[in-house]
This record gives structure tokens, sequence and C-alpha cells, in this order.
């Protein structure tokens, strides 16, 4: 394959088909056509990516009923993104949309849809992921995303899996942690406006991702190795992969997470009320297993981290303890939010803990098999898998190891492993 430039054409020469993008409002945000309707000039987009998190309906309550018609996100994209996001020209040629907006197709005993509706801006329906993507892997973003359909009952929405999948029985409607919202409209084609946008062909924008076929490997030198948030190491005694989730250039530091589980323990060995600072699984994270799993000269890369523990964000604020100091921690919901952004670091097809405290304090919060953050959490005394967290000193003498290693061509730094699909059982509950 030739190294190809992607050109850039103007609408009034090529005519946009499923698959092509283009660049629209105040924010560059890019659009991927889904369908296009020839007879009737217009076009089908939605958001390449997600444009934040937020609540299908803000209002707390599982005991009052909401449809794409009276939730808030609704309310939300037509009125403050709409009128901030586009230009007057822009809203010119978003078309209102007439909505119907069907009952789920797997509860609809328990789920109406409610009336159809008229509105700019929108988020697609199940019969609309289902008709307007191939498979799992098209819809998949790295992050479960909303769709305006009902979920399992009145009280939540359905929506589409990090990994693409969708998720029928979906997710209580007021949940904000990593829902995200892809907006959606139906564009006038033949308006001036439109002929002027920056049109990319799908196989333009495959072509500008990927390297062409006769690229040299860059030459790898230790001078210019600088281990990046991604890159995975071999570290200790059982020869654990670890993948850096942070670099702290100015500190000279790496926050680090097991890729895989290393045990299978409850977060604390009885049911009751617990913190981090209190719970038996740090007790033995910081004592047994680092101990025995780790060399002396490892051990002296490990940092204590000072953590903070902040109380639960999304149920009623449950409190999340002391202050703590450790050379070995699990991620608070706060760090796995902000460090981990790949699907496949965050599924490893079993639950696995998170240091903060679920909906009371004899819960705490986890990671669900599919990947999704489970923010109530579950009894403390459940046995879930173990992946240990710490900050490496990157002027250690270990770590000077890995940057010799690297010069002499061992694996070291290298890329993610490669994953294998994780085929997954959908549950009528995402929470079990």
């Amino acid at each position: 394959m030739e190294n190809a430039k992607t050109e850039l054409h103007n609408t009034a020469e090529v005519r946009p088909e499923a698959g092509g993008f283009f660049v629209m409002g105040k924010k560059g945000t890019l659009w991927l056509v889904l369908d296009v309707d020839k007879d009737a000039g217009t076009a089908l987009v939605l958001a390449e990516k997600d444009i934040g998190y937020m609540a299908y309906n803000s209002k707390k309550t599982l005991l009052e009923d909401v449809t794409w018609e009276t939730c808030t996100l609704r309310r939300w994209l037509n009125n403050d993104y709409y009128n901030s996001v586009f230009s007057e020209a822009e809203k010119a040629v978003i078309i209102e949309s007439e909505l119907h907006n069907p009952d789920n197709p797997k509860h609809h005993s328990l789920s109406r849809g409610g009336n159809d509706t008229r509105d700019k801006i929108f988020l697609l329906s199940i019969e609309e992921a289902e008709k307007y993507f191939k498979d799992n892997e098209d819809r998949a973003t790295g992050c479960w995303w909303w769709l305006r359909s009902p979920g399992s009952a009145g009280t939540e929405a359905a929506g589409i899996y990090s990994y693409g999948g969708i998720s029928y029985s979906g997710d209580f409607a007021y949940h904000r942690d990593r829902c995200g919202v892809r907006p959606a409209f139906r564009i006038n084609l033949r308006s001036e406006l439109f002929q002027s946008l920056t049109y990319i062909s799908q196989v333009e924008k495959v072509n500008t991702e990927a390297p062409p076929d006769n690229a040299e490997p860059e030459p790898h030198n230790t001078d210019e190795v600088r281990p990046e948030a991604g890159a995975y190491f071999t570290m200790g005694k059982e020869g654990s992969l670890w993948v850096i989730l942070d670099v702290d250039k100015d500190a000279e530091t790496a926050l680090v997470l097991a890729e895989k589980d290393i045990d299978y323990r409850p977060y604390h060995d009885r049911k009751e009320a617990v913190t981090w600072e209190t719970c038996t699984l740090r007790k033995w994270l910081n004592s047994e297993y680092y101990k025995s799993a780790f060399s002396n000269t490892q051990k002296e890369a490990i940092i204590e981290s000072e953590l903070e523990n902040p109380n639960n964000p999304e149920y009623w604020d449950t409190y999340g303890g002391n202050t703590t100091r450790d050379k070995i921690f699990l991620l608070s919901i706060d760090e796995a939010r902000k460090y981990i952004n790949d699907y496949h670091i965050l599924a490893i097809n079993r639950e696995w803990w998170l240091r903060s405290p679920g909906e009371d304090s004899c819960h705490a919060a986890y990671i669900d098999y599919k990947g999704i953050y489970t923010i109530f959490g579950n009894h403390v005394n459940v046995k879930y898998s173990v992946r240990p967290a710490f900050r490496i000193d990157m002027k250690s003498k270990f770590f000077r190891s890995l940057l010799t290693a690297g010069q002499s061509g061992d694996v070291v730094f290298k890329n993610p492993p490669q994953h294998v699909p994780v085929e997954i059982e959908i549950r009528d509950r995402d929470y079990l």
C-alpha cells in the first residue's frame, strides 16, 4: 500500500456516505455519518466520541419513572448544548426530527418508551443502534454511553457497553459515572453550509490513522526511552506484568497497576463497617504480599504513597476514611476514572476491588467483569479479584536496570499484550 495522504474534499464535489466524517460545531466535534437519505437530501449523524458524562435524568429517585420525553438529558441537549455548541448558520441546517420512542424490545411489559417527540438533538434508540452498526466493535468507544430507549424498568435507560454490546437492561437513569453522551441529529445535505464543510471518507480516515506498510521502525535508544502511560513492564518474583497509568515527570515517579489480578480475596474478613484504613485487604497487601512478591531491590523502588480516601461520589456520601500511607494499595474510584481510558485495562473478565466505599460502610466499590464501575459496591466480605497498585521511583536502581534491559533488546516497556475478545454473557441486570 502506498503512503496515502488524506485529501479534504468540498462536499459540493463529494457525496457523503455512511461511514464518512465531517467536523462541525464550535468545539470541532467529529461527526460520523450513519445513514444518508438521498431522496430527502438528509443524513443521520452521531458524535464520533462521547462529549462527556451526564445522567440521563438528574432527579435521583428510584420511585419515579422517566422516558426520553421527560428526562433532563433531552432538555439539556436541545437547549444548553444546542445553543452553546453550534453557530446560527449550523443551527439552520440541523433538522427537527420526529422520533418514535418504542418500548424496550426485551422488557416491554415493564418499560415503556413514552410519547413520540420532536427534537433537534437526540440520542439513538436501541433499534437505531442495532440498525446502523454492523457489530459490537463498530459501536465500541471504550466507555458506556446512553441510548434514549428505556431499560428494564421505568427508572432505567438503555445504553451501549464499553465493548460495544447493547445493554438492553440499561443503567439507573440518575447515574452519571462513566455514562457517556453521544448526540445525534439529522442534517440538511443540500444546504450551502454543509457544502462548505470538510468531509473525510471512511477509507481516507483509516489511511490517515494507519502507518504505511513500508514504514521503518524507529531506532531504540535508551537515552530517548521515556516510559509513558500505557506501557508495560515485568516486576516481582512471579513475573507479574504491570501497566503504567501515569507518569509524573517532575517527581520522576510512575503510578502502575497489575495487568491481571494476583489473588482472589475479600476486602475485609467479615461483614462489618470498615474503611480502606481498617480493612484486612490493606493489611495483607502491605505485609504478606509486599514481603513475598518483591526482591529487596524492587522494594527500594516502591514509594510509600500518601493516599486520600474520598467519600463515595454517588451514594449518600459514604465515608471514605482517613488519609493513609501505603506501599501497595488499590485504586480509588477517582483514580480509576482519571487514569484508565482503555476498556481492555478495565475489563479482565472478573470483578476487581477498588479501595473506595460503596453505598454504605459495609460495602466497597469494584469494577465488574465487563469493565463497568459498580459504585454502590458489594459486601466487603465477598471475594473479588485483587489488582495491586503502587508508585515506583524512576530514579531507582531497579527502574534504571529496566532502561538498561531496553538497550540490550530485552522485553521491557512493551506495547499492551494482544487482547483476546471476551465472550460476555449479558445479564438481565448489570448490577447483581
